[in-house]
């Protein structure tokens, strides 16, 4: 068979739209080199060259991006169809250049490229992730990395380190990364063994009275702006964001290595059928967006909480250090919530009351009646109409979440608020023989995602460090 010569007067009279189509699939062609493919292609004519050159044909590159990377949440969450070629262009470069990074020695800005690809995939940035950044290996390589100093990762004699170790902006987004591409096979496979995971984070998942739940204070219903912000690059603009939570990535790692049989899990990795709609939400929250979404909470879900024998959790908040846990009793139960939302909108919501009481007027008493939910306290009412699971767009200004549930210390119900600010819900849970517990937490992914957070008792005063734990539920599978 006959070939073109570089020079060849067919290869010089090569229609540009046919040449643009031919450097389109060598860059799809999942080589690990497709700049480099495309400079071979380019080197065989200065036409060539010249057409193929970012500076010259922008345009091109505008149209390699939107058939590479996953492009349905950037025109959900900006005006993406708006931004010019050329800044297009650039996000290309800046992205290849960001993931090569990350199998080495990533940069803070690499992190969330990584991160924000991640929250944007539906169906093609995974695989480029996979491809050229080789996220999960590269991800707990660098977990390892950032945490050797890390007090429980030292042997016994080691040295005399017993000091809370303070999380990182870095530590957060890598667990960030890992949790949003962890699967059930990694949990019944090669990591539910590894003691890497276990080491870093049982100080965190453990340390209630030393790690905040939230960025924003969980007992202020109404806790005002965060100022501490991230300015980043993106499509050539300032893209203003937030720390994703730390707490609640935390817990969901652990917990899904711990409380879950790897025969019958009952905390699953993300199920990832959503793409990037199911992320919406935790999206929002770092960019300081609405995070209400009607319909997040409704539904069956099933999980486990931790607890700490008492005793020893006292001597936590005495001030013993991170060691102390090596030789700790961790309980472990699981449990099963039925949760209902209802939302109200147009009107004063409920006054919002001690924060014990997830929220509520002391005085408070609730009715749920076909479909409804009337609050009344003297001389007021209100109905809260029901939002079905999966529910429909209807704009709510406040959500109440009423259920029942049972775990082994028997049955129980379930009534809460949720913040507007940042979606974090506060519940009462009151079993018939136990008391009353509080539980705050968010929803992590989505409908089909995780509900997070920690559990503390009521007892103690809200400015005063309390008895908790953690606690993750996901919805129930078929």
């Amino acid at each position: 068979m006959a070939t073109l010569a570089p020079t060849s007067p067919a290869l010089q009279s090569l229609p540009p739209e046919l040449l643009e189509q031919i450097a389109v699939f060598a860059f799809r062609s999942h080589s690990q080199t497709p700049f480099a493919d495309l400079h071979a292609l380019g080197s065989c004519t200065r036409l060539f060259s010249r057409q193929l050159h970012l500076a010259h044909n922008p345009l091109l590159y505008s149209r390699i991006f939107r058939t590479t990377f996953d492009c349905i949440a950037l025109r959900r969450r900006m005006d993406f169809d708006k931004v010019p070629p050329a800044v297009v262009a650039q996000e290309l470069q800046k992205r290849f250049q960001a993931m090569w990074r990350f199998r080495r020695e990533p940069t803070e800005d690499d992190l969330w490229a990584v991160l924000l690809m991640l929250f944007e995939h539906d169906r093609r940035n995974r695989h480029l992730l996979d491809i050229h950044a080789d996220i999960r290996n590269a991800a707990k390589r660098r977990l390892d990395t950032i945490t050797r100093g890390h007090p429980l990762r030292k042997p016994r004699g080691g040295d005399d380190n017993d000091e809370w170790p303070a999380p990182t902006r870095e530590l957060t987004l890598i667990l960030w990364i890992l949790w949003m591409t962890v699967t059930d096979a990694d949990q019944r496979d090669a990591e539910r063994g590894e003691m890497l995971f276990f080491q870093v984070l049982t100080p965190y998942a453990l340390g209630g009275h030393r790690y905040a739940l939230s960025r924003r204070t969980w007992s202020q219903f109404d806790p005002g702006p965060l100022h501490a912000a991230i300015p980043l690059d993106y499509f050539g603009a300032p893209l203003t964001l937030r720390d994703p939570e730390f707490v609640p990535v935390v817990a969901m790692h652990y917990l899904l290595r711990l409380v879950s049989p790897p025969d019958a899990p009952i905390i699953h990795a993300p199920l990832g059928t959503g793409g990037s709609l199911a992320w919406d939400g935790d999206y929002a929250r770092i960019a300081s967006q609405q995070v209400l979404r009607p319909g997040t909470f409704s539904g069956v879900w099933e999980g486990g909480f931790l607890f700490m024998e008492f005793h020893n959790y006292i001597g936590l908040l005495h001030g013993a250090g991170p060691r102390t846990l090596l030789h700790s009793y961790v309980g472990q139960h699981a449990q099963v919530w039925k949760l209902r939302e209802y939302g109200l909108h147009g009107v004063p919501p409920v006054p919002h009351g001690d924060p014990l009481n997830a929220f509520f007027p002391s005085n408070a008493v609730f009715r749920e009646v076909r479909g409804t939910l009337e609050v009344t306290v003297p001389e007021q009412s209100w109905t809260y109409r029901l939002v079905e699971d999966g529910g429909d767009s209807e704009e709510v200004d406040d959500v109440i979440v009423m259920g029942e549930g049972h775990s082994s210390w028997g049955r129980f119900t379930l009534r809460g608020r949720v913040r507007p600010a940042d979606g974090l819900v506060t519940l009462v849970k009151q079993y018939a023989n136990r008391g009353l517990w509080l539980y705050r937490g968010f929803v992590i992914g989505g409908r089909e995602g995780h509900l997070v957070g920690r559990w503390r008792d009521v007892e103690s005063p809200v400015e005063q460090d309390g008895y908790e734990g953690c606690f993750v539920l996901g919805r129930r599978r078929e």
